[in-house]
């Protein structure tokens, strides 16, 4: 259980533990408060994907940045 409080009214809830796609809703003005919800395993191997080439492009970056640096160091 948890403890959550609404954003819109100030009223505390007690959460239980919500399976995925389950919606809580506070009881006094019907906000959503929490809603679960759970990456499927598609979606978690697109993501890690796009982290991967983020990643190599960010190195790469940095590379190329401190080899311009030290090239231009050494000319002066």
């Amino acid at each position: 259980m948890r403890t959550i409080i609404c954003p819109h009214c100030d009223m505390t809830s007690e959460i239980p533990t919500m399976r995925a796609e389950q919606v809580a809703q506070c009881s006094r003005c019907h906000q959503v408060i929490c809603k679960q919800t759970y990456y499927t395993s598609s979606s978690m191997l697109a993501l890690s994907i796009c982290a991967l080439l983020l990643l190599e492009y960010m190195i790469s970056f940095l590379y190329f940045f401190f080899i311009n640096f030290v090239l231009i160091k050494e000319k002066k």
